[in-house]
């Protein structure tokens, strides 16, 4: 009897030593190392579902310096999209953040890339004054990428909680925009 208990206390012993060891940490830290990455961001192609524009209308002043023009069909491009996107039930948008922040926060891109001249998809809108001339100039169907880089993102909203939230809540990536008839009229 001695020995059937023995055993069993050691048994008993084995497993709680065990079932402590699997139960140490936090919850979802992965065991003490790193965290796992997110598999909750939502996924560009469903909050952007709806990628095309019909019209935008723009100016272009040949001997300015300026490239107010490109921040103007950018940032048009954007608020076009939104609209889009948050008035269409298929778009998870609307989980993301609201229309306005993320309308601001997005459009503060164009500042940075103008300023800092480092986004190959915004810097490529220049080349659309080629070959322009006086008075209205329409490009039809024409396709440009919009990037959607995390820490492009945070920089150039200063890292506001309003980017802070976007960054948290959805992938990074570009969104490939369709206007199909952009109007540059040439001053």
């Amino acid at each position: 009897m001695k020995k059937i208990l023995n055993l069993l206390s050691a048994v008993s012993l084995t497993a709680t030593a065990s079932a402590s060891v699997v139960a140490c940490g936090e919850p979802n830290d992965n065991g003490g190392g790193e965290k796992p990455p997110k598999d909750d961001l939502h996924k560009l192609n469903e909050v952007f579902v709806d990628n095309t524009i019909e019209e935008i209308k723009v100016s272009y002043y040949p001997n300015s310096s300026s490239d107010g023009w490109i921040h103007s069909i950018y940032r048009l491009s954007i608020i076009e999209i939104l609209d889009n996107n948050y008035n269409n039930r298929d778009s998870k948008i609307s989980k993301v953040i609201g229309m306005q922040y993320m309308s601001n926060s997005l459009q503060e891109l164009s500042t940075l890339y103008s300023e800092n001249k480092k986004n190959e998809n915004f810097n490529n809108l220049s080349k659309l004054s080629e070959g322009l001339e006086d008075g209205e100039n329409i490009k039809e169907n024409f396709e440009f990428k919009i990037d959607i880089i995390h820490a492009d993102l945070l920089e150039a909203n200063n890292n506001s909680d309003e980017s802070k939230q976007i960054v948290e809540r959805m992938e990074e990536g570009y969104i490939t925009v369709l206007i199909k008839s952009l109007i540059i009229t040439q001053k």
